[in-house]
């Protein structure tokens, strides 16, 4: 299980979770729902969002589910192999096929065969290359780097990107045929500061597999949770699982974070109004949601009078059941 899985489902409550992936709010829920639909086709999916959010748990938990899961799951990062070894990488090569190539390799794609291959930030893949991914995806075929003939493959192509590929292609430096072959299906993934039910839940996951129950509930406070929803978690989930541990190693939020905080800081009353209205805000709805929307047990928790906890919901534009 990796660092996105959770606790499973209640019955009878919408799914947590797809595959390792977690998340109870409106935008995760959409998102599990369509590729709920689609992994059990063939078609291409591209995944889109900022770096950190989960795209690479989101495409195996495709695979998981999709036809091909006895197959292979292969990851490529193409923005992290030297431009000018991509091709071999990928496609693969013949012996002697240039210098140092004592023996046949056949290449990701090949190897991918039968399962599914992520193309991870598909964005920096060399222009170069793009129309030979382009004939994997239209013919199954694959042609080695000094081969005379292509080979057939069976694989599914999921992409990723935290890149606008429109943009990219408007500019010249992404092929919109290609585009359009990956982007059968498309799929935004929000990040974590547009959906701050799913902080909590996936801190508790965090904190589960770092420490014992007793600790966990010791941490993760009222006070701590609202602080966490209310971060603006540049670095998505896997910079929440950063602070997480930190946060279990120094025993203190604020020091937990203090790598996370900008070095170009606002005017200090306009920075303390601002982080004091989103803690007010997260609270507020970290408290609703542990007293399942009630007012009155929320504000008794919180320790101020109901008429206060009105106020703050007020003033933050927050409703609930009372």
């Amino acid at each position: 299980m990796t660092d996105e899985a959770a606790a499973l489902t209640p019955p009878g409550s919408p799914p947590e979770r797809f595959g390792d992936a977690i998340g109870r709010s409106p935008e995760m829920q959409r998102v599990f729902s369509l590729l709920s639909r689609v992994a059990t086709t063939d078609s291409t999916i591209l995944l889109t969002g900022e770096s950190g959010t989960g795209k690479e748990v989101l495409a195996e938990a495709i695979h998981r589910r999709s036809r091909r899961a006895k197959g292979p799951f292969i990851v490529f990062d193409c923005g992290a192999v030297v431009p000018g070894l991509i091709e071999s990488e990928l496609f693969g090569h013949e012996a002697g096929a240039f210098t140092n190539a004592v023996r046949a390799r056949p290449g990701l794609l090949a190897e991918a065969s039968g399962g599914t291959l992520l193309l991870d930030e598909i964005g920096e893949l060399p222009l170069a290359l793009q129309p030979k991914l382009l004939r994997v995806i239209a013919k199954g075929e694959v042609r080695r780097v000094g081969a005379s003939a292509a080979t057939r493959v069976d694989v599914r192509v999921i992409a990723a990107t935290h890149r606008n590929l429109e943009q990219a292609v408007a500019a010249g430096r992404f092929r919109a045929d290609l585009y359009f072959r990956l982007a059968v299906v498309v799929v935004r993934v929000p990040p974590l500061r547009l959906r701050p039910e799913d902080v909590p839940v996936l801190a508790r996951h965090f904190i589960a597999h770092m420490a014992s129950e007793e600790q966990a509930r010791a941490v993760l406070t009222p006070s701590v949770n609202a602080a966490l929803v209310a971060h603006d978690w540049p670095g998505n989930v896997r910079e929440l699982r950063n602070v997480v541990e930190r946060l279990l190693a120094v025993g203190d939020l604020a020091g937990a974070l203090a790598r996370d905080v900008p070095a170009d800081f606002e005017n200090y009353y306009v920075a303390k109004r601002d982080a004091i209205e989103r803690f007010e805000r997260a609270f507020v709805r970290v408290s609703l949601d542990a007293c399942g929307g009630v007012v009155t047990r929320a504000a008794r928790r919180a320790g101020i009078s109901r008429q206060m906890f009105h106020r703050l919901m007020s003033r933050h534009g927050i409703e609930s059941r009372d």
